[in-house]
């Protein structure tokens, strides 16, 4: 892989197939930056019938398997973003929240833990 072109990690609870305003807006620039050279990953909640992994449109999307109880799925959600990015740590990545909720959380626990660039 290309390491001085920087993995460009989405960081939200929904993406396609959900259709939503905020997936609608993260696919949109998902692609954007996939076509103009970047490596895009997004790391999203899994939904049943939705494969665990799959490439969109060239982004990679990641799902993140979380437990439906309330509090849980948040908990449950941040510890499979901190994995994802623990698996990457040597990579060059840039994390983004796309929502400013539990997405956000998350990516700032990543991006400090791990010591990644992170847009919140």
């Amino acid at each position: 892989m290309n390491q001085k072109v920087p993995e460009i990690v989405f960081v939200t609870l929904g993406y396609y197939p959900l259709i939503g305003g905020a997936e609608k807006q993260a696919q949109a620039v998902a692609e954007g930056l996939v076509n103009r050279g970047y490596r895009v990953s997004v790391l999203t909640r899994w939904h049943s019938g939705l494969k665990k992994q799959e490439l969109v449109n060239k982004v990679k999307v990641v799902r993140i398997r979380t437990i439906w109880v309330p509090v849980l799925s948040w908990l449950s959600f941040i510890m499979g973003a901190l994995k994802f990015v623990r698996e990457k740590r040597h990579d060059n990545l840039i994390l983004q929240a796309q929502i400013m909720s539990v997405p956000a959380i998350a990516t700032a626990i990543a991006g400090a833990v791990f010591k990644k660039p992170t847009l919140v």
